[in-house]
């Protein structure tokens, strides 16, 4: 009995409460693929859009680990297979369907014989090679950010997002099994965002010695790789882990600077979003910082470096002499979300929730999955319809058809699986987004005593 004391002493084991729903997180999710979609329409108007993937990276890992942690507390132990087969019920369904999509246009074309030329050939010609990658979740290691992009091209976060869950499991149960394991675990994931943000800050895109970039392929994804951002994963793990150790109830003193701290958050996650808008600075926002070198012309490898220049064909210089956005800007928006994150979680109530709670952001919050997987193909499929339209026509015309094709993805897949999803999940009480209400473990499953997840991830 005193061994079985002692060895639960030295667990690591969250004091947090349940997580439960928090609505704020649906709003945060429906804010920022409204941002993505906006971002892809106007690709070279809004470079520091393109940070809000770091707000879906920390969100999802701090949700992902704070129900595993949990799970842990509740059940005495992490059911792996539950875990993932959840992960495999929420994602592949709607991502294969996707992919299914692709390849049928791939084949229309091809059976048809339409000829294309030029960018439309090479893009139709690529899709089986993209949808391998894509399949196979290694879409950010063969086509990484910082290349051209391909006809599934959002798959580089999809894929990241994937390996992380791949190790997310067996890590959690392994690092929390003692405080030593985790307190090591975790100065590791502190010296690698560090590493990793410092490496980005000086033109260092990834872990493959040194900074040049080639077009060798098995060598260029781990190049580029510290561009898909696996630290904001990191940051979302080390913020899940300090909401464990925060006591319950929080005094009133904390619950005050968690939501100051919430606040100053926001405010930075927006100064980054608006700076490297050329859209705004063309039309006298006083603000702007260089982007992101678009063009071929604007970067190249010399004496050992990356150099880049500020306009197409432009003097090159190196990447380190201008504040880039992509140098800086992913770390912060980041760490900002993080304090954010957690006042959703531990204070639902508070002003800066309900500013995420308004009915209509959360309803596309639930459809931010499906948004994201689809929307370059409705894009892709809407610009038939808008040819020699004006712009601002045309992106609305590509927005309908991105919610058109979404919503019915979210309507006959994502809540489809639903009911699947919810008899793997891990709390005693889910809220069943289907009916609205929240019901016991009792009238979902009664195979083992696990219970459902009323959180969308």
């Amino acid at each position: 009995m005193k061994l079985r004391s002692a060895e639960a002493s030295n667990q690591f084991e969250s004091v947090a409460p349940r997580l439960g729903f928090v609505p704020a997180f649906d709003g945060v999710r429906g804010y920022g693929v409204l941002i993505v979609l906006l971002g892809h329409l106007f690709p070279e108007e809004t470079d520091s859009f393109n940070p809000i993937v770091d707000v879906f990276f920390v969100i999802s890992a701090f949700l992902i680990v704070t129900l595993l942690l949990q799970e842990r507390r509740d059940y005495g132990h992490i059911a792996l297979k539950r875990f993932y087969s959840r992960r495999a019920i929420r994602l592949l369904p709607n991502s294969y369907a996707c992919m299914v999509a692709w390849l049928a246009i791939w084949a229309l074309v091809k059976a048809v014989g339409v000829e294309l030329t030029g960018e439309g050939a090479e893009q139709v010609n690529a899709i089986p090679n993209h949808v391998a990658a894509a399949a196979t979740y290694s879409y950010n290691l063969i086509y990484p950010i910082g290349g051209p992009i391909g006809p599934l091209g959002q798959f580089w976060s999809l894929s990241l997002e994937e390996q992380f869950y791949l190790f997310a499991g067996f890590g959690t149960a392994f690092f929390i099994a003692t405080r030593r394991r985790i307190w090591v675990g975790a100065t590791v994931m502190v010296a690698l965002i560090l590493w990793i943000g410092w490496s980005r800050f000086n033109a260092d895109l990834g872990p493959w010695p040194g900074s040049e970039v080639t077009t060798i392929w098995w060598q260029r994804g781990m190049q580029l790789l510290w561009l898909s951002r696996p630290d904001a994963l990191l940051v979302g793990v080390l913020l899940a882990l300090l909401n464990a150790k925060l006591p319950d109830p929080l005094s009133p003193q904390l619950k005050k600077a968690i939501h100051v701290v919430g606040w100053i958050g926001l405010v930075a996650c927006c100064v980054v979003l608006v700076s490297s808008l050329k859209g705004l600075y063309d039309r006298g926002f006083p603000f702007y910082l260089p982007g992101i070198p678009r063009d071929a012309s604007q970067f190249a490898n010399r004496d050992g470096e990356l150099w880049c220049a500020l306009e197409p064909h432009g003097p090159l210089r190196p990447c380190t002499d201008d504040l880039w956005i992509f140098r800086w800007v992913f770390s912060v928006m980041a760490i900002a979300i993080a304090p954010v994150a957690l006042c959703f979680a531990r204070y639902k109530d508070s002003a800066l929730s309900k500013l995420f709670c308004f009915g209509w952001i959360r309803k596309v919050g639930e459809m931010s999955y499906s948004l994201y997987v689809w929307h370059i193909l409705a894009f892709t499929l809407a610009q038939l319809l808008v040819q020699g339209s004006g712009r601002l026509q045309s992106a609305v015309v590509k927005l309908v058809v991105a919610f058109g094709i979404s919503w019915l993805a979210h309507r006959y897949i994502d809540r489809a699986m639903l009911g699947l999803k919810l008899r793997f999940a891990s709390e005693k009480v889910v809220l069943d987004r289907r009916t609205g209400q929240e019901v016991a473990i009792e009238t979902v499953t009664s195979d083992d005593g696990s219970a459902p997840s009323d959180s969308s991830d």
